[in-house]
């Protein structure tokens, strides 16, 4: 006869076993939550004895943060008609070990009612693994997801049945469209296709595929701008584990410019012999122990020869080469077979009809089992046209860059031509506004200060051409010396100050104790922060505040003793980030419109950065349109000074 074991109060001790070999933990509580049991589940889950524990009361298995919490929930739940309830539904809940350790727990909690001197009784089941488990799938799903968007290739997972699961995020951009219009689609169904032989095309591919198996096919699609695209895609099918559901991975690049430039490259092809010949690769392979060499007909075109006149061998083809790259040559090659690393070198060959070309060859060697050399395999390419044009382009560079000295020396002449009546101008204009020449009328006196004004005004504009053009020719001298950044700053606030308090601005320092001296030139880094306060002056309004700073910056690998930054940061009108880079280059603003509400010719910043490198530095803007600006220099501790 069948016995019926849920009538357990039948078989106290059976019952008695379940209750103290469960693997999960039986905590019983009376009236006073007192622990009335304590089961071998629940000493291993917190590590004490059943005797440690008994007459205890349940607070000495919760951690403090949780006893207030845990005591309304009790009180909660003795009001409620509930009999039973899961006490860890949508987090875990966490009880304190008796080494002071918090583990998590599941937690199911059951009320008695009557007589029985037991109120409550929780079972817990540890969930550590459990939760170290869901986290290492957590941080592994966000490197996938890391890799699986950072892709520059369009990616796009499916089932097997090649309905969408995901798409990348360089999918999404080039198709413009929210993941959920495709999610659920089979990919052959979906509207970025071009006509109807693509889809139809991926659709055998995928119905075709093999598990662990891989194709390749060419197709085109329409981006969301409307542009045809050429894609070079490769499927992938395979197994997410030793049991897992079988996934499709489409991975695609666009190819859309090679595949126009080899369309175009066809049809002049058909129009101009000699440049179908400079646009073939050939292939070449030397048998070593044989000494034989096989060219394709690519090969044989470059070198202006036939297989029927022309037997290859390896000194055959040495006898081609320029008497003076051969040596070159024999030695890349000897290099090679006994290093093991791939033949690269570009030299002359001379043609049958004696003309120079210039090739660029590329090879391997095939090896045996004890490292002995067997082969040699390789490509050969006429880069004849794009060697002469590179030389050509580099001439002409040093031209640019010739020119470009001769205008600085230019500039740098007539600035000094121009300073020179311009010194006269200011120091008449200021005589004249402090009446050291006699009295004159008041309306003359505010004539000449306005002279001044714009005077000195185009005398800073030449200082600032003449410091550029100083640069840009190497003539700047960097004298390094041992200085401190507090002094840096404090020096420089001299200068702008009463600039400053003109228009109600507020000037605050903020340096770090522990910042180091500095091997800087003094001139020089007074020049750079005066350019950056003066441009924090000129474009915060009245009322703003500004901010020079000084702090000290852990190790980067590149530079082991850290580096210090020496900042600028204002409350100005600040620029878009677009912007940034623009404002480094000469003659260059933020704001290069004709109803600008501030003076200067874009010549400060420009110059800062040019010093900064000099000296082994950088520098960096960070900035908020209508919020501010911060301009950061960094130095190395111990920097390097570049002088040319």
């Amino acid at each position: 006869m069948t016995q019926d074991w849920n009538k357990l109060g039948s078989y106290p001790e059976a019952l008695q076993e379940i209750i103290q070999f469960a693997e999960d933990g039986i905590i019983s509580l009376d009236q006073n939550q007192n622990i009335v049991l304590f089961n071998n589940g629940a000493e291993k889950i917190f590590g004490y004895a059943s005797k440690e524990v008994l007459g205890q009361p349940l607070t000495i298995l919760l951690p403090a943060s949780s006893r207030k919490a845990h005591k309304r929930y009790i009180e909660t739940f003795s009001r409620t008609a509930q009999t039973s309830r899961i006490m860890s539904k949508t987090i875990p809940l966490y009880g304190k070990a008796r080494d002071g350790r918090e583990v998590p727990l599941e937690i199911t909690i059951q009320k008695h009612r009557g007589a029985s001197p037991i109120r409550f009784t929780a079972i817990c089941r540890d969930i550590s693994h459990r939760l170290c488990r869901e986290q290492r799938l957590a941080e592994n799903h966000a490197k996938f997801k890391a890799i699986f968007n950072s892709s520059n290739r369009l990616i796009i997972l499916m089932d097997d049945q090649g309905r969408i699961l995901e798409i990348n995020r360089t999918a999404r951009t080039f198709l413009g469209q929210d993941q959920a219009n495709y999610v659920g689609q089979e990919i052959w169904r979906c509207d970025f296709w071009n006509g109807e032989i693509y889809p139809a095309m991926v659709r055998y591919e995928i119905k075709h595929l093999k598990d662990d198996g891989f194709s390749r096919l060419t197709a085109q699609i329409t981006s969301c701008e409307g542009r045809s695209m050429s894609l070079d895609m490769s499927l992938k099918k395979f197994a997410t584990g030793p049991e897992g559901e079988m996934l499709i991975v489409l991975e695609a690049v666009d190819v859309t410019r090679l595949v126009k430039t080899n369309e175009a490259l066809k049809e002049s092809e058909n129009r101009l012999a000699r440049a179908q010949q400079i646009a073939h690769l050939g292939n070449w392979e030397w048998n070593i122990s044989t000494n034989e060499i096989y060219w394709s007909d690519e090969v044989y075109r470059i070198f202006g020869l036939t297989p029927d006149i022309f037997e290859a061998s390896y000194a055959a083809f040495l006898a081609t080469i320029h008497e003076k790259d051969r040596p070159k040559v024999e030695k890349a090659v000897e290099h090679a077979l006994k290093s093991g690393k791939p033949y690269s070198i570009i030299h002359r060959i001379i043609c049958p009809d004696g003309k120079e070309k210039i090739v660029h060859e590329l090879g391997e060697v095939l090896r045996n089992e004890r490292g002995e050399p067997l082969s040699m395999t390789g490509t050969v390419q006429d880069i004849t046209e794009s060697w002469h044009r590179e030389k050509a382009l580099a001439e002409a560079r040093n031209q640019a860059e010739a020119a470009n000295r001769a205008k600085s020396q230019f500039l740098a002449t007539m600035s000094h031509e121009l300073r020179t009546p311009l010194n006269a101008i200011i120091g008449f204009s200021s005589g004249m506004q402090k009446g050291l020449f006699g009295n004159s009328p008041a309306q003359y006196r505010e004539y000449a200060g306005y002279i001044l004004e714009s005077g000195q005004h185009l005398l800073s504009i030449i200082n600032d051409i003449l410091d550029l053009s100083r640069i840009e020719v190497g003539a700047v001298q960097v004298k390094p010396d041992w200085i401190r950044a507090e002094e840096l700053i404090t020096g420089t606030l001299r200068y702008i100050t009463e600039k400053a308090l003109a228009k109600n601005i507020a000037i605050q320092t903020d340096i770090d104790a522990d910042i180091p001296d500095l091997y800087l030139d003094k001139r020089l880094c007074r020049q750079i922060m005066s350019n950056l306060l003066t441009n924090a002056v000129k474009f915060t309004d009245s009322g703003g505040k500004i901010i020079m700073g000084a702090r000290l910056h852990a190790s980067p690998e590149n530079i082991p003793e850290g580096d210090v930054e020496i900042y600028v940061q204002d409350t100005g009108i600040g620029m878009k980030a677009e912007d940034i880079d623009k404002v480094f280059r000469p003659f260059a603003q933020a704001d290069m419109s004709f109803t600008r509400n501030h003076e200067g010719v874009g010549l400060g910043l420009a110059i800062v950065k040019n010093l900064t490198e000099l000296q082994g530095g950088r520098v960096t803007i960070n900035s908020t349109p209508d919020v501010g600006t911060c301009v950061s220099v960094f130095f190395p501790v111990k920097a390097k000074i570049f002088s040319e």
